[in-house]
């Protein structure tokens, strides 16, 4: 029995250690670990601009596919005659379909004005005469409705169900050809099963093809991610470099509600390491009660920035070098300059003890987070974006001859500012303006503390550009790599920001999802 006992008490070391690296801003978002820090609505509009998608490429895949339905022998009517291995397949654009959300709980697409045919082989009697060989059945302008439930998962997944599905015959009569004799009256009463397609798992199944494609491509090249790949639109798209080892859940929480309003939808949002716990949740968000004229609604909890920023805290993704060679400070980082130093202005201004005691010589100051960087987002009115940051800088001797680097103070950073967001098709932005800054040192024999609190005027301008350089990447917008968002709008809720879009969909996803469900069946 002590083995578990420890276990729970490594595990609660843990979290205690964890929960300490967090924000102080955030303390009292401990008690709402789970909840959802993502909510979206999918307005009719921006369903059916799904639907439409859907249906074109299922309908290109099925054009370009050989015998994606069949069923077994039916029998004609009362001849004694039999249709053999019918397949459905459509051709031309799929233009016309609507989304109706009624039943709640359901949605059902209508899709009109449908071309199809439905090749078959037929044996057997008719009138005592014997009757074999090929028909085809031609039809232009049949519909179908299908109607279909969205749920969780146990993966986190949606669950897509179709609930039914019925044909709508065309208005205008078949056309029937064949190599054999029939009469026009011939009545057939082909049955397409829908088994394959219900309770289908849409990430699964991209998941799959994703995996399908990248089999190919190895095949091909070792080199680079397959084009269309999940894992090229991603690496093509994020610049994470330095962040490799954290990743966004896409998983919705609940099953997804639908309504007249669309199609809403919580999900997690969080941003972490793997096997890392987030000792902190979302506070509670909500969806506008009044449905915009934006296809695509979403509402994010500052959790999401803040989860990203603890566990890139946690990983070193934000320490910083700043050394005689990098852009635009590279010239200032010197104790002694003069016109011969290609500075006017350097360190050693800042800090007169540092300069006497270490006179020209070249610095490195090294950054890195003490705690979590934090972002707290009000409405506009009340304040807007609040962000805190507390830091260290190390500062080393760099000798150029030598190339090595020699330790001589250390400087805690304590950071208030103000966060301007910016919201691109694929990530936000934040730029600071400083409010307050405060230095404090470590080392008071080189790094004097009055020293500092002038250098914390002087600095503004370099520190707060340092700290825009440490940001700079942005938060990618936690929306399934599925949606191209266009031209995206932001405003600030109450610590949420509220996103509204319309966007295009990855077709090329699409394409992968709908030729690897048909392909299996």
């Amino acid at each position: 029995m002590g083995i578990p006992y420890r276990i729970l008490a490594l595990l609660l070391l843990t979290w205690e250690a964890s929960a300490q690296e967090a924000n102080a801003l955030i303390a009292g978002d401990s008690s709402f670990i789970g909840a959802p820090g993502v909510k979206a609505r999918l307005t009719l509009s921006g369903v059916t601009a799904v639907a439409k998608m859907v249906a074109k490429t299922l309908a290109s895949e099925i054009a370009q596919a050989d015998h994606i339905v069949t069923s077994p022998a039916v029998k004609l009517g009362q001849t004694q005659m039999m249709a053999n291995s019918p397949r459905l397949k459509l051709f031309n654009d799929v233009n016309q379909v609507t989304v109706d959300m009624v039943p709640i709980g359901a949605l059902t697409a209508h899709i009109t004005n449908v071309n199809a045919s439905v090749p078959f082989d037929v044996s057997g009697t008719f009138n005592g005469m014997p009757v074999s060989g090929e028909f085809e059945l031609l039809s232009s302008g049949f519909g179908m409705d299908v109607t279909l439930s969205i749920k969780r998962n146990p993966r986190g997944n949606p669950l897509i169900t179709i609930l039914s599905c019925r044909a709508i015959p065309p208005r205008a009569p078949l056309i029937v050809h064949g190599s054999a004799t029939a009469r026009n009256d011939l009545v057939t009463q082909l049955q397409i099963t829908l088994q394959q397609t219900a309770n289908f798992d849409l990430m699964q199944a991209m998941i799959d093809a994703d995996k399908e494609i990248r089999r190919k491509a190895r095949s091909r090249s070792r080199r680079a991610p397959a084009p269309g790949t999940l894992q090229a639109f991603i690496s093509s798209n994020f610049n994470l470099s330095r962040a490799e080892g954290l990743v966004l859940d896409y998983g919705v929480v609940t099953s997804p509600t639908l309504s007249a309003r669309g199609i809403e939808m919580d999900s997690s949002g969080e941003i972490s390491a793997h096997n890392a716990p987030t000792p902190f949740g979302p506070r509670p968000i909500a969806l506008s009660p009044v449905v915009g004229n934006e296809m695509f609604e979403i509402v994010v909890s500052d959790f999401v920035p803040n989860s990203f920023m603890y566990h890139g805290h946690r990983i070193g993704m934000f320490n910083t070098r700043v050394d005689p060679t990098t852009p635009h400070f590279g010239p200032t980082m010197r104790t002694t300059c003069d016109l011969n130093s290609g500075s006017l202005f350097c360190v050693g201004d800042l800090f007169p003890t540092l300069r006497d005691q270490f006179p020209d010589k070249e610095l490195v100051f090294l950054f890195s987070t003490l705690k979590a960087p934090a972002v707290i987002v009000h409405k506009e009115n009340d304040g807007g974006i609040a962000f805190d940051l507390l830091g260290l800088i190390r500062v080393q001797q760099y000798d150029p001859v030598t190339k090595k680097e020699t330790p001589i103070g250390e400087m805690e950073i304590q950071i208030t500012a103000q966060m301007k967001m910016r919201i691109t098709s694929k990530v936000v932005k934040g730029k600071v303006l400083l409010d307050n800054i405060f230095l404090r040192t470590r080392t008071p024999s080189v790094l004097v503390q009055e020293e500092l609190d002038d250098a914390s005027l002087l600095s503004r301008e370099i520190l707060q550009r340092m700290v825009n350089d440490i940001i700079k990447q942005g938060v990618p917008i936690p929306v399934h790599p599925l949606f191209r968002l266009k031209k995206p709008t932001m405003r600030l809720g109450d610590r949420s920001l509220i996103l509204e879009t319309s966007f295009t969909l990855n077709r090329r996803l699409i394409n992968q999802l709908t030729a690897a469900h048909l392909s299996s069946a």
